[in-house]
């Protein structure tokens, strides 16, 4: 059998593109031959390096010369980026960052000078990181996520994105779907923060009202305040300290809606009565009244974004 060599010469014999001189004189050197064999004779020849398979890859794309491909090293970009599909367990992967900024160069819609600028703090990096690394750089938050999102969409502009807070109604009709728990959590902590408020308001009022009294009757009067201001305090903590388990909002509302209309159907069932003779029964029309405050509630919270 042929050896490597031997086989490739008989190749181009075949092709015809190189005269007979031009065949006898390739040797075990020649580049064009190497490529060959990595493909019929690569256990006989041994594989490539990574950097040899690029510089191959980029003979046959044909945009660079030879000069260029050979001045190619292990710090080329483009070699590196390449490597990442081919080659990424011998040369490491990328970090968050350097994937990002592969990404941009794959895109060609940056400078290069551009792409070398971004940091971990540019935004579009952290957009990128949450759908590809979002275990390397933490999740975002509601609010965060939310600001993604409209960027995505496009709609909004960036100062109008960054102006947007946990009240906008938007941002809550939205958490309410994609980030439930911590939805609920902002409306716990917004109705707890109401009543601190009304807690320091009421406190700063029994103060005032203290330091008007006369010096003549302070002394009695202060003891009665005193006592006064530690009650309003002290139900105001225990309401702060109920909140979390108080807090409705409107899938618990929606919830309890639905028990009532399930009634309708159960009682009825029950009483032997069709849907329109329990209705005009005395439990039909309480169960009606109650569905329809029931409604009235769940539109009012909807409203609210709860």
């Amino acid at each position: 059998p042929y050896t490597p060599l031997e086989a490739y010469k008989k190749t181009q014999r075949f092709v015809g593109k190189l005269n007979n001189e031009e065949i006898a004189s390739i040797s075990e050197d020649d580049v064009r031959f190497k490529d060959w064999a990595q493909t019929f004779y690569k256990e006989e020849v041994g594989a490539y390096s990574a950097l040899d398979d690029y510089k191959k890859t980029q003979r046959f794309i044909g945009k660079l010369n030879n000069e260029e491909i050979a001045s190619i090293s292990e710090d080329d970009v483009g070699f590196k980026d390449w490597a990442q599909t081919f080659y990424k367990e011998e040369v490491g992967a990328y970090s968050a960052l350097d994937d990002y900024k592969k990404t941009q160069r794959w895109i060609g819609k940056l400078s290069t000078d551009e792409i070398n600028s971004i940091s971990k703090e540019d935004i579009g990096f952290k957009d990128f990181a949450q759908t590809f690394y979002k275990e390397e750089v933490g999740a975002y938050s509601a609010l965060d996520d939310y600001k993604k999102t409209q960027r995505w969409i496009g709609k909004l502009s960036t100062d109008e994105i960054n102006s947007i807070n946990k009240n906008d109604v938007g941002f809550k009709s939205w958490a309410r779907v994609y980030h439930k728990e911590e939805w609920k959590q902002n409306l716990i902590d917004a109705k707890k923060l109401s009543l601190a408020e009304i807690n320091s308001t009421s406190t700063d009022s029994i103060k005032s009202s203290t330091s008007e009294i006369s010096s003549d009757i302070s002394e009695s009067i202060g003891s009665t305040v005193s006592e006064v201001s530690q009650d309003v305090r002290g139900e105001i903590s225990s309401s702060v300290s109920e909140v979390a388990e108080s807090v409705r909002t409107s899938d618990d509302i929606y919830g309890e809606l639905a028990e009532i209309n399930n009634s309708f159907f159960d009682e009825a069932r029950a009483a032997g009565q069709t849907l329109s003779e329990y209705h005009q029964s005395d439990a039909g029309k309480a169960n009606a009244a109650a569905a329809a405050a029931k409604r009235k509630e769940l539109a009012d919270a909807l409203a609210k974004g709860e």
